[in-house]
């Protein structure tokens, strides 16, 4: 998994598309006992500010599109992921993250 450019891109695009689709929730919370959640099957993930937003984001979705892994896969695939991503893909990533929060923070304003 992760081993060519092809899956790297696989993945990212993966990760984009569930950011910018409007049925995926992703909101900031604050914890000093994690950096991030992902609720499996609901579509949802939450970031805590105060760490690596990006690998947090990366190994959150891990969790999302790879619901089976167990949390030692997912660690050493998020590390793979990290150390592969162009600044390219980073920045649409970052991109795409911001969109996100935007919008379901226009959303949950309207509750």
């Amino acid at each position: 998994m992760f081993n060519t450019k092809n899956d790297l891109y696989a993945f990212t695009i993966k990760v984009y598309n569930r950011l910018k689709r409007g049925r995926f929730m992703v909101r900031f919370i604050r914890s000093k006992d994690v950096h991030g959640l992902c609720y499996k099957g609901l579509n949802w993930i939450e970031l805590t500010a105060d760490g690596e937003i990006l690998t947090t984001l990366v190994h959150e979705m891990l969790h999302d599109i790879y619901p089976k892994w167990e949390e030692e896969k997912v660690a050493s695939m998020e590390k793979l992921v990290m150390a592969q991503l162009s600044h390219r893909q980073m920045i649409n990533l970052m991109k795409a993250l911001s969109d996100s929060l935007d919008k379901n923070y226009k959303l949950l304003r309207k509750l």
